[in-house]
Parts: structure tokens; C-alpha cells; sequence
């Protein structure tokens, strides 16, 4: 039989689609193509390369000219491929100026052209397979089944069954063997066939364009036409009908409450959390002054392992002096290292501390000096980062994003993964990028209008904005990083940034650097190095001294940390800066309300005094919110089931100590919110009473949950990372 999804759409054409935004600043472009068939395996790999060569880092021909550059007109260039029976690829511009919106098709094309012209670069070619080849490795070390899983499926919705089960089995080996589609990508491809296909398949093939353009006017008339719109279709129905589809509502609503029967629920046990095996990983960590290796308690771990790295660790020590406020050492079998350097930024001023975005914005985007005190370019200091790492990344707080701090935001991180066995070349790019960068006001202008560009979309994002409006009442402005870095925040001040850096640009780099000197000191890091630790334990201090260790050019060159600045005491936690006025404020004055014309629904964050890391509490709060929240539990039934919202979560954030409750997509907030609260405080008095085969499966759950949270070998190098800034035990998460 013949699949819907394997028939071909009709033809498409250039379109332009408004949306409502009451910032009419920017917008997007969309450009696709139809491509290969799904059984083309090696066709499709070949294209996924040379759209990775386009636009996977700052210095990709697309990246560059279209964000990375004076003439930037948006905030990113992504591409995107689709698997069906016919493929289709998709390149999106994000955050475009509204004015450039017609533009960059043709200015696409201009830059396609440009590099058939110059011919593709065999060589960085060769690069780009090679870290694809490492990403791809990476990802069957940490999430095989995401990435097998993903294939599999596509196969058995396209696969083709006409040949019988060996054709097919053929064919489904193909599809999973991508590392040799890459080899021979490599072997059999010269720069004039890159550079015919980019013409072939990409400047010359059939193409659509869609434009997103912001409309402030839609935003105004999309109310008053919903309006008319349901008043129209009320009349329409009349009375009679009406109730009919109320009385059709209710009783769905009483069908969806029916409680499931008890045999099913208690059919499955509680899992034993300590009959699942946990990663054998073992944790060596010292801290300042004495810097004595210690062993951290893990039930999992090897202990002859333990005491085997632990002597080497100890043995590699010697007597020289460890600069850094804590190292630690998490060894576990894997195919990689990781690097993670983790500095607490509560020393910075309020001026200084606004500038954390913009240095986080460039900061492996800059020329440097090698080790022989010449400037490498910023082009060549991306393409060799591309060529060197696995990855490589720097945030407010872990995992965050340009105006949204990750966890423990007073910390800027850096993170960096290679290879097992290049230690070394982490430690000489996390040197690099800490103390040899060469400030320059074009990288700084381009990075600040790079985020001024994707301030408009914070700004239509509900979620986004009520975390910010959030934070911005709970969190001190000045001496708390989710105060400094809020968008709207950020906004006035890139803008002026921007200005001074036409005017006075020497004083804006005095200011950037005197900021970075403030908190990149080795008395100020937490370093972890995280992987097969068996040939670098002896040598992890070694290697760490080397961040902090330069060169005579580099010496003369004046390159460095601070004399002396060396850290005399073991690290205290940063935690963010709460506000000291929030409860002196009179009620009405602890809330915002913010009107987005973005959004046809409404968005909720509220926040009160939670758990902190280490309270006897927490496994009990953990387990309670579970409850609450579990898929057709009580959160679930009276706020999504009665159609008030479409989610709501409830978040104990351990590390800001707070309790977070939040709507999303709801239609009534106020509603949605007084059923939350109402179940609570029958809970609470005990009108509504715990079922004992949910508050098991909650149990469950909450198990099932911290242990995909340690599903992988970096989920598990991650909680020890969380456990080193937190100065829990290591294994506390």
C-alpha cells in the first residue's frame, strides 16, 4: 500500500508570512530545498557536510558574512535537513533586520557565488569531516540509543522492503555506518567536486523562500478578531447547542477523571535504586592551601581503582604550588577528556559585571598570541579550535544562554573536550583563551550587535521574559549575574557599549579587560578534568600548572595572571545575590505583569523561599512535587484537563534556593493558578488525602529520574562537576 507520508507535495513558491510582535525590528527567513531520497545514504551524508563547511563555526563562509561580520544582518545561520521518503533541507536566518528581510535571499546566492568562484577548501573540508567524525564518536559514547534509535526509526518508515530481509538488512547497515560514509566523503571527493556540488545542489537547484516579518498591527487586531470570531461562532451554534457542547465537555472531563484501576498501578514495582549499577566513577579532589588529594565516597566505584589513581594523583603532585582554588580528578573509561574551568565572578563591580554577556559572546572568537608571542588571527584561531576539539563552550552559569544564566550563574564556565590522550591540547586552548587573547573593538562591535540581534525574540518569548521579570524580583541587579545579564537590561547597555566603542574604544577594552582580570585568576578556578584518567593521573597537576604557565615571548609580552594571586584558602560556594527588599515591599508591589502582543496565550513564573543543597528536607519535597506534577496527577487533571493551560512544572532550583512554580501556554492563569494553589493546601490540611500506590509511583519516578540524569558518561561527569561547585559530596545528586 501506498504511504501518505511517501507522496510528494505539489510544488511550492516564495511566500511572505506576518506574525504578531510589537518589536518590528526583526524577523526570519526561511530558504529549503528538496533533496535526497532516503535511501541515498551517501548523498545525504556528503550534503550534511557541506552545509556543516557553510555554517558550523564564526568562521564558515555563511557564519561570517551573515553574523560574524560588520555587515551583520542576523543573529545565526542554521541549517536544517528533514528525512522522508524525499528529503528536504531548510537554512534558516534567525532574528534578521527588518530591513534586510527582502535582501537576503540575493545576498545568499552572492555568497554561494563567492565560493564556487574561490572553489571549496579541500583542506578545511578535510577538518570538517574529521570533527564530525569526533562528534559522531561522542555521541555513541554518551547517547547511543538517541543515535541509533533515530535511524532505525527512519528506516522503518522509509526503508525500502521490495528486495527482502537481506536487501534490507543491506541497506539499514548502510544507514547506520556513518563513519564510512565519512571515510569515503574524504577518500573520493577533491575540491572541484565539493565545489561542483555546492553549485549543483545548492546555488542552481529549485528553491523556495519564506519571509517572517513582525507586525505590530496584527498583534492589535488578532484580539479583536478572535473576539468576533467566537462571538460569531456562539451565534452561529445558539443556546441549545451550546449547552450541548458544554454537557459533551463535562463529560469528557468526568470520563478523564475516572481514576485508573488500582491492579494496574501497583502492577509494576518501585524500582531499587540500589540494584541499579551507577557509572564506576571514581573522584580525586584537592583544594587550597594544601592541595591533599582525597578519595570522594562512591558506593559504584572500584575501590583498588580508587586507590590506584589516588596514588598517582598524589605521586604526580610533588612539592611545587598548586595555584587554583579546587582541582578534581573524575575517572571513568571513555573515549575522551573533558576540561571544565569554573570561576565565581562575585568579585566584579556592577559596571564590570555587565559586561559578562559580550566577553561570553567573543570569548573564543578572538586573535590571540601563540606560544611563540605571534598573533594568530580570529579565522585561524576558530578553524584550529574546529580541528583540535570535540567541542568547546563558555556560559554564565552552566549551560547558559546570552541572557539566561545556566545553573550557578555567579560562575563563568568553560568547558573544553578532546580526545583521549590531548589533555594537553585543552589546557593549551583553555590558556589561550584565558590569558593570550588579543582584545579588539571590530570582535567587540560585532559581538554586541550579534546580541542585540536576538533581543527581539527574548522579548516575544513568555517564558524567557517571565523568567527574567522573575529574577529581576528576587535577585540584587548589581551584584547578581541574572540581574546584569537580563535582556532588556542588556539592550541599553550594548547600545551604549556600541557608541563608546565608535568614541573611546580604548577605554571600553580597559574596562573588558580590567572585568577579566578580576575574576580569571587561579586562585578564583575549579578545575575538573573528567574521563580515562589512567595515563594522566600522575600528571593532572602537571598538565593544569601548564594554564597558568607561559612562554618567554609570551612573558615579555606581558601575558599572564596577577602575581601572587594564587589561591590561600579552600573555595567558597558563590550563590546568587538575593535581593534584600523583596519582603519590605508591600504585596502589590511584588509581581509584574508584562503585555506581549507575541503571544495569543499567557505565561506564569512565581517564586518562594525553597531547598537548599544538603537539606534534610529535599528527598521529601523532591518525592511531593513529583506527585504533584506526574503525568494525570493532580497538577495534570485540574490545570491541563480542564483545559486551563496547556503545562505547569513545579522546580525546587537547590542552588538559587527557590521554589518555582510556572504556566505555560494557558488560557486563564489566574484560574489555572487557584487550582494549583487550592491542592495544595488540601494537601496541606488534609482535606485531600495521599494515594498510597501514586506516592509509589512518584517514588518511582523521582528514582527513574535521577538515574537518566546519570544515563551517560557526561550526565555522570556533570553531577560531579555539580557536586565540586556545590562543595557537596561527590556523588550527593
Amino acid at each position: 500500500p501506498v504511504k501518505t507520508w511517501a507522496e510528494m507535495p505539489p510544488p511550492a513558491t516564495n511566500e511572505e508570512v506576518l506574525f504578531p510582535s510589537e518589536d518590528e525590528s526583526a524577523g526570519y527567513v526561511a530558504i529549503g530545498w528538496r533533496t535526497h531520497a532516503y535511501n541515498e545514504f551517501q548523498d545525504r551524508a556528503v550534503a550534511g557536510l557541506l552545509w556543516s563547511y557553510l555554517t558550523d563555526s564564526a568562521a564558515s563562509p555563511l557564519t561570517e558574512a551573515f553574523v560574524e561580520s560588520d555587515d551583520a544582518v542576523c543573529s545565526g545561520v542554521y541549517p536544517s535537513a528533514n528525512t522522508y521518503a524525499q528529503g528536504s533541507q531548510e537554512l534558516w536566518f534567525d532574528d534578521c533586520e527588518a530591513s534586510a528581510l527582502d535582501d537576503v535571499e540575493g545576498m545568499f546566492i552572492d555568497v554561494i557565488k563567492a565560493e564556487v568562484e574561490k572553489g571549496v577548501d579541500l583542506e578545511r573540508m578535510h577538518d570538517v569531516i574529521g570533527l564530525e567524525r569526533r562528534k559522531y564518536l561522542s555521541a555513541i559514547e554518551d547517547q547511543p540509543g538517541d543515535t541509533l534509535l533515530d535511524t532505525m526509526i527512519h528506516h522503518f518508515i522509509y526503508g525500502d522492503r521490495d528486495g527482502g530481509d537481506v536487501e534490507e538488512s543491506k541497506q539499514l547497515r548502510e544507514a547506520l555506518d556513518f563513519l564510512a560514509s565519512l571515510d569515503k566523503a574524504k577518500k573520493e571527493l577533491d575540491g572541484p567536486a565539493w565545489t561542483e556540488l555546492l553549485r549543483t545542489s545548492i546555488l542552481e537547484a529549485p528553491r523556495v523562500c519564506v519571509v517572517g516579518r513582525p507586525s505590530a498591527k496584527l498583534g492589535r487586531d488578532m484580539p479583536a478578531q478572535e473576539k468576533a470570531r467566537t462571538e460569531a461562532q456562539a451565534k452561529e451554534l445558539g443556546p441549545a447547542k451550546l449547552k450541548e457542547k458544554a454537557d459533551l465537555f463535562d463529560n469528557a472531563d468526568k470520563t478523564n477523571n475516572v481514576p485508573a484501576p488500582e491492579e494496574v498501578l501497583t502492577s509494576l514495582a518501585v524500582p531499587d535504586a540500589n540494584k541499579v549499577p551507577l557509572f564506576p566513577l571514581t573522584t580525586v579532589r584537592s583544594l587550597a592551601p594544601d592541595h591533599t588529594p582525597k578519595v570522594l565516597p562512591n558506593a559504584d566505584s572500584d575501590p583498588k581503582k580508587g586507590k590506584k589513581i589516588l596514588k598517582a594523583v598524589e605521586s604526580g603532585k610533588g612539592k611545587g604550588t598548586v595555584p587554583f582554588a579546587a582541582v578534581q580528578g573524575d575517572h571513568l573509561a571513555s573515549e575522551f577528556i573533558r576540561l571544565t574551568c569554573g570561576m565565581d565572578t562575585s568579585v566584579l563591580t556592577p559596571l564590570q559585571r555587565l559586561y559578562l554577556p559580550l566577553i561570553d559572546e567573543v570569548f573564543f572568537k578572538q586573535a590571540v598570541l601563540d606560544e611563540q608571542g605571534q598573533q594568530v588571527s580570529h579565522t585561524d584561531v576558530v578553524n584550529a579550535l574546529e580541528r583540535e576539539l570535540v567541542s568547546y563552550w563558555s556560559a554564565i552559569g552552566y549551560s547558559g544562554g546570552s541572557f539566561a544564566n545556566g545553573s550557578f550563574g555567579q560562575y563563568f564556565f568553560v568547558v573544553l573536550k578532546t580526545e583521549r590522550g590531548k589533555l594537553a591540547t585543552a589546557t593549551k586552548w583553555l590558556r589561550r583563551s584565558l590569558w593570550q587573547i588579543q582584545a579588539d573593538p571590530d570582535r567587540l562591535r560585532v559581538g554586541a550587535n550579534k546580541l542585540l540581534s536576538e533581543i527581539p525574540a527574548e522579548k516575544r518569548s513568555g517564558s524567557g521574559m517571565c523568567s527574567a521579570a522573575n529574577k529581576a524580583l528576587n535577585f540584587d541587579p548589581l551584584n547578581s549575574n541574572h540581574g546584569a545579564c537580563a535582556a532588556l537590561r542588556q539592550r541599553r547597555f550594548l547600545k551604549r557599549t556600541l557608541r563608546r566603542l565608535e568614541k573611546e574604544p580604548e577605554v571600553v577594552l580597559a574596562e573588558i579587560n580590567a572585568c577579566r582580570e578580576a575574576y580569571i585568576q587561579p586562585a578564583n578556578m575549579r578545575l575538573q578534568v573528567a574521563g580515562d584518567l589512567t595515563d594522566v593521573a600522575s600528571g593532572i597537576y602537571d598538565s593544569l600548572n601548564d594554564v597558568v604557565n607561559f612562554t618567554p615571548p609570551l612573558v615579555s609580552a606581558g601575558v599572564g595572571p596577577t602575581a601572587g594571586l594564587i589561591a590561600t584558602e579552600p573555595p567558597r560556594v558563590a550563590t546568587a545575590a538575593h535581593t534584600s527588599e523583596l519582603k519590605q515591599r508591600p504585596r502589590e508591589e511584588r509581581g509584574l505583569i508584562m503585555g506581549l502582543s507575541a503571544l495569543e496565550n499567557s505565561y506564569m513564573s512565581r517564586a518562594a523561599p525553597g531547598l537548599k543543597y544538603g537539606h534534610p528536607d529535599e528527598p521529601a519535597l523532591g518525592t511531593m512535587i513529583e506527585y504533584l506534577t506526574a503525568l494525570e496527577g493532580p497538577f495534570w487533571v485540574e490545570i491541563r484537563g480542564k483545559g486551563l493551560a496547556y503545562g505547569s512544572s513545579l522546580i525546587n532550583r537547590e542552588e538559587q534556593g527557590l521554589l518555582n512554580f510556572g504556566l505555560y501556554r494557558s488560557v486563564d492563569p489566574t484560574a489555572a493558578y487557584d487550582a494549583a494553589k487550592s491542592i495544595v493546601l488540601e494537601f496541606a490540611d488534609g482535606t485531600r488525602k495521599l494515594d498510597a500506590s501514586e506516592f509509589d509511583n512518584a517514588k518511582g519516578s523521582l528514582i527513574s529520574g535521577y538515574l537518566e540524569a546519570e544515563g551517560s558518561k557526561s550526565a555522570a561527569f556533570k553531577q560531579v562537576r555539580v557536586s565540586s561547585v556545590s562543595s557537596t559530596n561527590g556523588w550527593y545528586c
